[in-house]
């Protein structure tokens, strides 16, 4: 049985980025370092990263969102890019429709991130026989 349990968490007010470009992989990569180095965390196999992007910046290639993995030597580090685009349309669960919008993509990446964590090293995952992701 898999689980996913939050560890902990930060928010970075040191950095910003322009709003008229997509964060690139390498823009993820380096947020994920700057703040596994500011909280003393362990880049590992166990762990993934997930960056939440401030109001209308957007992610590598224009997606919704994406994960991916990136070598450090012999061990793969697991990072997430998760938009801040789409507020929930409706009533709000919990009073913030911002936050409410992003829970799906963020499932989906987790689930994603669980079944086939290198897409990177492979450029296949998750499509079907028809290019169609799964």
């Amino acid at each position: 049985m898999n689980s996913v349990t939050l560890d902990d968490w930060v928010v970075d007010t040191a950095n910003s980025y322009p709003n008229d470009v997509p964060l690139t992989r390498n823009d993820v990569r380096k947020e994920v370092e700057r703040m596994v180095a500011k909280r003393s965390w362990t880049e590992d196999g166990n762990h993934l990263f997930i960056v939440f992007t401030g109001h209308g910046i957007r992610v590598w290639k224009a997606r919704g969102g994406y994960h991916d993995a990136l070598a450090a030597g012999s061990t793969l580090t697991y990072f997430a890019a998760i938009p801040v685009e789409k507020p929930l349309g409706g009533a709000s669960p919990n009073g913030d429709a911002q936050a409410d919008g992003e829970i799906p993509l963020l499932s989906h990446e987790i689930f994603e991130a669980v079944t086939d964590p290198a897409y990177n090293f492979h450029g296949k995952a998750w499509q079907d026989s028809n290019g169609k992701e799964m």
